[in-house]
């Protein structure tokens, strides 16, 4: 009896036994499958589980990346999709921003839609990235054509904006058709915009464009952008339409055109822009604006050498030259002291006299403009040597205080007490022997100033 019960017991162990491993073997490999399904299954299973409508639901859109077609968003666009609607206005900025890393059909589509949010600095940052965006040669007609459309769309706030990305992105003249229609418009607005646009472009298709927009516009920076372009262009067209800017009745017109020509330094620019300047063609205006640009030394040094100009003119331009360049570059500054220096030299006492004035206002290089007036503290001339000093003033260094030593003796007793009081500051042990001297000077004042400094110096 006892071993009967001991069998059905060891029985019933070995059936539980193999009924749980058979059922555990069954979970398992449910659970296998299950994590092993294709995407597209476990998506239909989660798809019949979500609690939000189809109807709710974003598209799918395809991984630029991916070559597979999964139907699932890539990151850059989930974030960019949220911040849509989000209401922080720096969120919507910094994920436009983030799109300039992922150039592609979707940033674009994406782009698009921030064009649309109501806030101008989130549609600003949208039009820059799609510029940036648009410089990838696959994606520049995709780019071209939103922004143009864009720019046609009046009630669009930023057109343009997008006008002037438009053209940048662009590699032809096809945005034109727009460029004229911003170029109709009443205002000078849309001229600005068409100028700016066309910056981009500089092609010859421009110049009746050009054309129409310095016929209607007064304004003085759209005249300026619109001759720089005609600069750019180069065909015979474009400089001759700037060639009959300078003989304009218009001094502010003429004056821009000059600009335009005198910043580009080039030979046949400044051939047009000496002779204007021969003729008495140029205004003061213009011969200002002249004056101060990479021009300046050519056309100057030009035109003050030649005998045909008058003193009164050459004077004119002299004392031009003095007031004004000193707001240019160094290079225009030593350029103009180059073109002057020979008139030092000059029959003229008056050229002379008003060449070194120039030269001392201009604020040329330090050490060569010192070197070029100090020949003049020994002119027999005492106007001369007084303009001379006093052109000296802004070179006074110490390195080149030593050439103001012969005025010490100067007959004239302004010129040498100022020359003195001039070098006393820089003067030390190596000026022991004059200073030697110039105690002994008939002059009380340098006689007494120098015993001073001489025993200071000992």
């Amino acid at each position: 009896m006892g071993k009967t019960r001991t069998k059905l017991i060891l029985i019933s162990c070995a059936t539980i036994f193999l009924i749980s491993a058979i059922t555990y073997m069954s979970f398992r490999n449910s659970r296998v499958a299950e994590l092993s399904e294709p995407p597209e299954i476990a998506e239909q299973k989660g798809a019949e589980t979500s609690v939000i409508p189809a109807s709710q639901k974003l598209p799918a859109q395809k991984d630029p990346k991916s070559s597979t077609d999964s139907g699932k968003l890539p990151g850059f666009n989930d974030s960019a999709l949220e911040a849509l609607s989000d209401p922080n206005v720096t969120a919507r900025v910094q994920a436009v921003l983030r799109l300039r890393k992922h150039p592609s059909p979707e940033a674009v589509d994406l782009l698009s839609r921030f064009l649309d949010d109501e806030d101008i600095a989130v549609v600003s940052q949208a039009i820059n990235t799609l510029g940036v965006i648009g410089s990838n040669r696959e994606l520049e007609d995709l780019v071209c054509n939103l922004l143009e459309e864009k720019a046609r769309d009046k009630e669009f706030s930023a057109r343009g904006q997008a006008l002037v990305t438009a053209s940048m992105v662009g590699r032809d003249d096809r945005i034109l058709p727009v460029i004229s229609d911003f170029i109709s418009e009443e205002d000078d607005m849309g001229k600005d915009f068409a100028v700016r646009a066309m910056s981009f472009i500089a092609s010859p298709e421009c110049i009746p464009y050009l054309r129409k927009v310095l016929d209607e516009s007064e304004d003085r920076e759209i005249q300026e952008n619109a001759f720089h372009i005609l600069t750019e262009i180069d065909t015979a067209e474009a400089f001759d339409l700037l060639q009959k800017q300078l003989v304009s009745s218009d001094e502010k017109r003429q004056a821009s055109a000059t600009w335009a020509l005198a910043v580009q330094n080039r030979p046949e620019f400044n051939e047009v822009l000496t002779a204007a300047m021969a003729n008495n063609t140029l205004r003061k205006d213009a011969v200002l604006v002249l004056a101060t640009n990479r021009a300046a030394p050519v056309v100057f040094s030009e035109l003050l050498q030649q005998d045909d100009i008058s003193k009164q003119d050459k004077i004119s331009w002299l004392k031009i030259l003095a007031e004004y360049t000193i707001d240019s570059p160094a290079t225009v500054r030593s350029g103009i002291a180059s073109a002057v220096e020979p008139l030092l030299n000059s029959d003229d006492t008056d050229v002379e006299i008003q060449a070194i004035k120039t030269l001392g206002g201009l604020g040329a290089e330090i050490d060569t403009t010192a070197h070029l007036l100090a020949p003049k503290f020994k002119s027999g001339s005492l106007e001369v040597r007084k303009a001379a000093l006093d052109a000296f003033h802004s070179y006074c260094t110490p390195n080149t205080y030593k050439e103001l030593e012969c005025l010490w003796w100067d007959e004239d007793e302004k010129i040498r007490r100022t020359a003195f009081s001039l070098s006393e500051q820089f003067l030390d042990f190596s000026d022991h022997e004059a200073m030697e001297k110039a105690t002994k000077h008939k002059d009380e004042f340098i006689s007494k100033h120098s015993k001073s400094i001489v025993d200071q110096l000992l």
